[in-house]
């Protein structure tokens, strides 16, 4: 296949001509409409094929380790553009999508292959709801209160539904505490969980899981944005309520948490949902299912997400 210059007014025939006809530069230039020196460059040009145009050399502005931290990505997760930006934000700060595509294309990784070309669109095709992501995160220490207490997250890999609870340490003792309050949350099974290499995810913790049928998982080590889902939330919720407001104590920020759950959970669209909110995608999933599925995945209504208990501590 012949690739001509976008701005080309000449093709192989014409170059040809102008190469083996004997007229003047000048007269040649007035019969094909083009400049002199265009002329001059075909006669004297030793093949009729265009030269490779853009720039001589590509300037990254992002280091080789960072590209290859995206190329990496990109293979193992498959994520799209916006998503993949989204993700690498908080570890590569100079990303943004023009310069995360450039690697791309550099490393022919711009197009998805066609079996990940829609994942997450349509029905589930790889995950059912019920696959969930953990975290935990540091709270900001209060006067009056000696320990510090922490946040643990869990976020749907799919309905993108969270549940967040208030703990007093970081301990595999405080996570089991949590993993029980989120199977009692989810109106439908949970059958995968996804977290770090944290002391508070251990074995204790692996084999609690089991005992619910619930298969743990952890990320590779320094592979922090494998969990990038609850990393990305757990942000989001900083920046909305610790980051945002000021607070006296422990018991109005787990007010405010709650808050923020419901209205995340119940209210807010997600462009990754198609602009659905996540009890919506969850509706969507239960009725796409026949009644023997339904009892099969969900344990109870899922309009019971609508009524949320208050938060607990963990104590």
């Amino acid at each position: 296949m012949i690739t001509y210059h976008p701005r080309a007014k000449t093709n192989l025939h014409i170059r040809k001509l102008i190469r083996e006809s004997q007229e003047s530069h000048y007269a040649l230039a007035q019969r094909f409409n083009l400049n002199p020196k265009t002329v001059l460059k075909w006669r004297h040009r030793e093949d009729l094929y265009d030269r490779p145009y853009g720039a001589k050399t590509h300037h990254f502005v992002l280091n080789d380790w960072e590209r290859k931290i995206i190329v990496k990505v990109r293979k193992h997760l498959k994520y799209n553009l916006d998503d993949l930006v989204l993700i690498l934000k908080p570890y590569i700060p100079k990303i943004n999508r023009d310069n995360c595509y450039r690697v791309l294309v550099k490393h022919q990784l711009n197009k998805l292959p066609n079996p990940f070309k829609d994942q997450g669109k349509g029905k589930f095709g790889y995950f059912l709801p019920g696959f969930l992501h953990l975290d935990l995160a540091y709270l900001p220490i209060f006067k009056d209160f000696l320990k510090r207490k922490y946040l643990l997250v869990a976020v749907d890999r799919i309905t993108k539904i969270v549940f967040v609870m208030i703990v007093n340490g970081k301990t595999q003792k405080k996570a089991i505490s949590f993993l029980t309050a989120l199977i009692k949350f989810y109106p439908y099974h949970i059958h995968r969980i996804l977290t770090d290499n944290g002391k508070e995810f251990g074995k204790q913790f692996t084999l609690e899981c089991q005992r619910y049928g619930i298969k743990h998982k952890k990320t590779k080590v320094k592979h922090p944005w494998t969990n990038g889902i609850a990393e990305i939330t757990i942000k989001q919720i900083k920046e909305e309520t610790v980051w945002k407001a000021y607070y006296q104590d422990y018991h109005s920020l787990e007010a405010d948490l709650y808050k923020w759950q419901n209205e995340y959970n119940l209210q807010r669209r997600l462009k990754s949902l198609k602009y659905l909110t996540p009890y919506q995608k969850m509706l969507e999933y239960y009725q796409s299912l026949n009644e023997e599925k339904r009892k099969s995945r969900f344990k109870k209504e899922p309009t019971e997400l609508l009524i949320t208990a208050p938060l607990h501590r963990a104590t």
